[in-house]
């Protein structure tokens, strides 16, 4: 999954590991869209929560404290 210019993911808030969108596809008939998305550490496999675009994920991991 590429991660378009300008949304940059952030390294791991635990370990400064690099960071890299994942994704489910096809994976809920209950949702208008059809893949979930959620950002993952390379290094020490923290993860985001899951989300239905590829915007709010990579939003969500960028805002953590």
């Amino acid at each position: 999954m590429r991660v378009r210019m300008g949304e940059e993911l952030k390294p791991c808030p635990f370990c400064g590991g690099i960071s890299k969108m994942d994704v489910m596809e096809n994976c809920s008939p209950y949702s208008k869209y059809d893949n979930w998305f959620w950002v993952i550490c390379k290094n020490c496999g923290a993860k985001s929560a899951n989300y239905e675009l590829t915007l709010e994920a990579i939003e969500a991991w960028n805002k953590r404290t």
